[in-house]
């Protein structure tokens, strides 16, 4: 089978991610709809709502809320829709071929994930869904059927370990940093945390001063800081949260 022609609408971070990862594997770009990027393969971003020469794959890298009403206005078109959010359920709208193709990865820009490695999660009618496969064993992706329920509590799940995590060890990096404390100290003990967290049962793998019950580090990290309100209510509120999920 060779390589299919796809369309990308939306170069945000996803977007570009998504591109970036077509040109690495030999995946012709057909045109990238963007209000940003400009280009002999690019157009306007809501040009795809009307354009009758679409490519067979069309990957919707825009927010959650536009997808439906922009797909209710989309012109008839054989083309394959795909959706790439985990909390969006799948739409379905009459005389539109519309499938899921969610990559469970964080993206920032300038910065490509280390692991390349990572799922892809896919819903779809039977057809499609072979479609779909086969583009991820040609981007060397693992592609795993899932319904919109079970993705958007796999979302929810992402949300609490990247993205509240994400802020969690952001504020270690600035206590560091404040200090003239490489954070990169944190780096492997971080690594064994996010390790321990899926391998292992909460109660073996949770340790810390609120999971002893030590009150008197925990009161001396709560002074130490006292010019960070914020931080210190984060601190007293996940700390009361692991007290109770392990209360004996």
């Amino acid at each position: 089978m060779g390589a299919p022609t796809v369309d990308i609408v939306g170069f945000g971070r996803l977007g570009q991610h998504v591109y970036s990862l077509f040109q690495s594997k030999g995946i012709r770009v057909r045109c990238v709809y963007s209000s940003t990027l400009v280009g002999e393969s690019s157009r306007g971003r809501h040009a795809w709502l009307t354009d009758t020469d679409l490519s067979p794959l069309v990957f919707l890298c825009i927010p959650d809320d536009q997808l439906e009403p922009q797909l209710q206005l989309r012109a008839p078109s054989t083309s394959l829709f795909l959706q790439c959010s985990g909390a969006k359920s799948l739409v379905s709208l009459p005389g539109k071929r519309i499938g899921v193709w969610y990559p469970l990865q964080s993206f920032s820009l300038n910065r490509s994930p280390a692991n390349e490695n990572w799922p892809v999660f896919l819903e779809a009618d039977s057809e499609s869904l072979a479609e779909l496969q086969a583009l991820n064993a040609q981007l060397g992706l693992k592609g795993i059927p899932m319904n919109s329920q079970q993705r958007q509590f796999l979302h929810l799940a992402a949300v609490w370990g990247n993205n509240f995590g994400q802020l969690v060890m952001g504020v270690a990096k600035d206590i560091c940093e404040s200090q003239g404390l490489d954070p990169q100290f944190l780096k492997p003990l971080l690594q064994e945390t996010a390790e321990k967290a899926l391998d292992l049962p909460g109660e073996v793998a949770q340790t810390g001063p609120a999971r002893r019950n030590d009150q008197q580090t925990q009161a001396l990290h709560l002074d130490l800081m006292q010019d960070h309100p914020d931080w210190q209510s984060l601190y007293k509120a996940l700390s009361e949260s692991i007290q109770s999920r392990y209360r004996k």
